[in-house]
């Protein structure tokens, strides 16, 4: 029996479709664990006969908290939940329900949901959200649309001279802008599908 209600297994975008799948188990394991990321950019600097100087690379770091618990449902199935700066507080015993979703084109699920059935606490995952979106096929009409446009604004450049490329950054800046309102959109769409399935995994 599936945890999730049949109308909201599958969500769809556009023209794609994601599924989503429950797994709820006891949690076995858990861990934290830190990793520290150095960055070095700059420096340089030059010696000649005369003198010169030399300028230090500037270095920072970054430490990312990782996290991974095991479940394991009544069945004796396992999975592996992991993540970066996971804000999800788990111990063995726990009661866990994660849901993943998956693109018609992705072998893998993305964790997009998180509920411990012990202390009550629920967490939407945005980074997996997010990736869920990216993975999304870009349809083709508006690809081919984005090229024919490019081709008459060259086009209509070459007939009138120069003075027409100005439309080229006018028309780059009306696609990005059109781009991100379709990205808050289909971000929208996920994030509110998820907050039903989690009222219904709550009871």
């Amino acid at each position: 029996m599936s945890l999730i209600p049949p109308e909201l297994r599958t969500l769809t975008v556009g023209q794609n479709r994601i599924e989503f799948q429950a797994f709820s188990g006891e949690v076995i394991t858990d861990r934290k664990w830190s990793e520290t990321h150095v960055h070095s950019s700059g420096g340089g600097g030059y010696l000649g006969s005369h003198g010169g100087y030399i300028r230090p690379p500037s270095i920072s770091s970054t430490v990312v908290t990782r996290s991974q618990f095991w479940l394991r449902d009544n069945a004796g199935r396992e999975i592996s939940v992991s993540g970066s700066d996971l804000d999800f507080e788990v111990r063995p015993g726990h009661r866990v329900t994660a849901v993943c979703g998956y693109t018609e084109a992705s072998e893998r699920g993305t964790y997009v949901f998180l509920l411990n059935h012990d202390t009550g606490l629920h967490v939407r995952l945005r980074s997996g959200i997010v990736s869920l979106i990216r993975a999304l096929p870009k349809e083709r009409k508006g690809c081919l649309m984005a090229v024919a446009a490019l081709g008459a604004i060259l086009l209509i450049s070459a007939v009138f001279g120069s003075a027409a490329l100005w439309l080229i950054p006018v028309a780059g800046v009306g696609y990005l802008f059109k781009e991100g309102s379709r990205m808050k959109a289909e971000y929208g769409a996920f994030d509110a599908h998820i907050q039903q399935i989690g009222a219904r995994l709550r009871g």
